[in-house]
């Protein structure tokens, strides 16, 4: 309480003291506290906005989000980690079974090409610096909407003659495709 008082009369500037009508007192503790609620809440407002000045999210000339510690692609980054499991797949190829010949050619800001067919919601998500490409499908809801190269969910697997659900890395893993 004391406390509260020393930061009151700092931040008024006034002289404030505890005496028998502690109503003006209490009117101004629930008024600073308002104050300085809205204070804090701007302040964190502020330091969670990007600045336009930041260099952490430096883009690469092909449009790449990249790790300012070593310029390299995160697509690049990601299939250079982890690509050993994944299966080669023809993209032309797939890019004509589940997207269309008429698909929409779209790019992220992170550089990935997506290729979509607009009727199907079925989608090709393409990251040419990491050499690789997933199937989506944009009717799907929840956190697992890609494809293997059948069009199916590679949620479940069978060992002897149970089965028994994958793990998301190896989701991942039946759900990422090198190019051929």
């Amino acid at each position: 309480m004391i406390i509260m008082i020393k930061l009151i009369n700092v931040l008024l500037g006034k002289k404030i003291t505890l005496t028998k009508d502690k109503s003006k007192l209490f009117i101004t503790q629930i008024t600073m506290m308002f104050f300085l609620s809205f204070v804090v809440i701007f302040c964190m407002n502020l330091l969670n906005q990007p600045s336009n000045n930041s260099k952490s999210n430096s883009k690469t000339e092909n449009n790449q989000t990249t790790n300012n510690k070593n310029k390299t692609p995160k697509g690049k980054k990601r299939a250079i980690k982890f690509s050993t499991q994944w299966k080669k797949a023809d993209l032309n190829k797939n890019i004509k079974k589940f997207a269309g010949k008429n698909s929409k050619v779209s790019t992220t800001e992170t550089g990935k090409t997506i290729y979509k067919n607009q009727k199907t919601g079925m989608q090709l998500v393409v990251d040419k610096a990491g050499k690789y490409f997933r199937i989506q499908n944009t009717k799907l809801t929840g956190k697992r909407c890609y494809l293997d190269l059948n069009g199916k969910i590679p949620n479940n697997k069978i060992i002897n003659g149970k089965i028994i659900g994958n793990s998301q890395a190896e989701y991942n893993q039946l759900t990422h495709f090198l190019f051929e």
